[in-house]
């Protein structure tokens, strides 16, 4: 394993090789340049962590030759610049980057290689010496293929970034001589999640690291900052040091400060899907997760008009549902018309394409069924649709992946990229659905269209989810129906009221959502083809049920 990446430009070819071997008997990997074009081409397909440029390298004998220096300001603003030159100190100028260090060639290559060294630990923040130990079999494929920039991609087109990969967690974990990665769901944001145990040498407790394109984890770690931070307690998702980026890459770490023993967790779905966790204990965790984890966040919520809402928001409920669930630009809302069509289409699913403005319902044991087109219904009545109560900072992502919980049922989040102001039940809503697309165990289209009806037959908060017999029978409904019936009453607490009106309008969006997920539930073609058949179904009925509302 190299300890680093080094660039040598030096017009010397001597000086030039004697340096790449010296260094490369240190453990570095070195490129070389013997001249300005020769390191700027080589600088536009490879990133380095450090570069030793020579002042004068058009002319040694040249006293005004700056070359060296104009090369570096030139150069990536991350990589360190260590300028060698046998003369006096320059004058660098406003333009200079600042990690540009000065080092006389006169001192030799004995303090150079320490110099060196001491910039690695102290400038560059690269951790060379990590062993970097993948279980399970777990492999950095499979890790960069969590990012959607990289699904799809041919394992031989990712050898560069695997190795920035490695070179992340170099630049993460700066103290530690080993870490263990292990595998951990990903979410639906397009980047990537890791567990990882850190030693140093003894066993450290367990961090999870979020990863991906640099602004994506920039803007995550931006939101953190700004909403996360102050809001935290003793159960609470601490950002562990700096953020760490390469050259496309950039990476998080989050420690579960108050984590059972050694901070190990499990994701909410492999909880959720834990034959030995009773409902109760399901039910625990839900509320832990809205009155504890987010209950900060929801005692500051304000009226939905109110100027603090502008302020913090700016936007109608619909609005912000759409930007929040990638909806928001035309491009992506026509995805999701071509999506619907494509559902319609298909002559595996029970509904099909009856007008512009309709579809319909071919279901087993009932008469064909005309049903309004989800789509074009929020087209058309968007702003008649019901204004949420109040608005509040909440997370944003509230999925089965995003959700950590410990051995005794606490709750820490992760993944904080849409986390912000906007409808104060939004997070509910979005469990909800996770429980009803993601989490239900049963790919009979039929059964889960029966329990659709189970939950969107009441009217208020507190009425009760009553399964019919046949459904009741099953451990999957049974599950389903305590964790939502939670989830509704951490909705109520929230609002403090018992009207669902706003509620259904964020349930309409997050089901318009998981019609475009092709793999939704991970499961294969046929369970997830039912998980977006059942969210189609109650997208229709909560079009029916808000225009009742609405009385149109």
């Amino acid at each position: 394993m190299t300890l680093g990446d080094i660039l040598i430009v030096e017009n010397d070819p001597l000086v030039l090789e004697g340096n790449r071997r010296l260094f490369e008997l240190e453990g570095y990997r070195v490129m070389t340049a013997g001249s300005v074009a020769e390191a700027q081409e080589l600088l536009t397909y490879r990133q380095v962590d450090l570069a030793i440029v020579d002042v004068r390298l058009s002319d040694d004998h040249d006293t005004y030759d700056r070359s060296g220096i104009e090369l570096a300001e030139q150069m990536p603003p991350e990589t360190v610049k260590l300028l060698v030159s046998a003369f006096d100190r320059y004058v660098y100028g406003p333009k200079m980057p600042y990690n540009v260090l000065h080092f006389e060639k006169q001192r030799g290559s004995r303090e150079l290689v320490a110099e060196v060294k001491r910039l690695f630990r102290e400038v560059v923040r690269r951790n060379g010496a990590l062993e970097v130990v993948l279980q399970d079999g777990l492999t950095v494929l499979a890790l960069l293929q969590q990012m959607k920039a990289f699904r799809g991609v041919p394992e031989a087109l990712l050898t560069a970034v695997s190795e920035e990969f490695i070179q992340l967690l170099q630049r993460l974990f700066l103290r530690e001589t080993r870490v263990e990665l292990s595998y951990l769901l990903p979410g639906h944001g397009g980047a990537g999640v890791v567990l990882v145990r850190p030693f140093y040498p003894g066993k450290g407790a367990y961090v999870v690291v979020k990863f991906g394109l640099r602004d994506a984890i920039k803007q995550e770690v931006d939101n953190y900052r700004e909403y996360v931070e102050p809001y935290i307690q003793i159960n609470s998702t601490d950002l562990v040091g700096d953020l760490a980026m390469t050259k496309n890459l950039a990476a998080a770490r989050f420690r579960f400060v108050g984590a059972y023993r050694e901070g190990r967790v499990r994701d909410l779905a492999t909880v959720y899907g834990d034959l030995s966790q009773p409902d109760a204990s399901i039910q625990a965790v839900i509320r832990d997760l809205f009155e504890d984890s987010c209950g900060l966040w929801y005692d500051g919520k304000q009226p939905w008009g109110s100027e603090m809402m502008r302020l913090g928001v700016g936007e109608t409920a619909v609005s912000c549902y759409k930007k929040q669930l990638t909806l928001n630009l035309p491009a992506e809302w026509q995805e999701l018309r071509d999506t619907l069509d494509d559902l319609l289409a298909d002559p595996n699913t029970l509904f099909q394409r009856h007008s512009a403005g309709q579809i319909q319902l071919h279901r087993p044991g009932f008469a064909p069924e005309l049903l309004p087109d989800p789509v074009a219904f929020v087209e058309q009545f968007a702003a008649q649709l019901p204004s949420p109560v109040y608005g509040s900072i909440t997370h944003g992502d509230i999925n089965s992946s995003n959700v950590f919980v410990d051995e005794d049922g606490h709750t820490w989040l992760i993944d904080f990229s849409r986390t912000g102001w906007g409808p104060a039940l939004r997070d509910t809503a979005e469990l909800e659905s996770v429980l009803l697309y993601e989490l239900l165990d049963d790919p009979e289209i039929a059964q889960r269209l029966d329990f659709a009806d189970v939950v969107l037959s009441p009217n208020r908060f507190s009425q009760p989810l009553q399964l019919p017999p046949h459904l009741a029978a099953q451990f999957s409904m049974t599950r389903a129906r305590a964790a939502v019936q939670r989830v509704r009453h951490s909705a109520a607490q929230i609002v403090q009221g018992d009207e669902m009106g706003s509620y259904w309008v964020g349930l309409l969006f997050y089901a318009l959502k998981t019609i475009t997920w092709n793999n939704i539930t991970g499961r294969g073609h046929d369970h997830c083809l039912a998980s977006r058949q059942q969210a189609l179904y109650v997208a229709v009925r909560l079009c029916q049920k808000l225009a009742v509302i609405s009385n149109r």
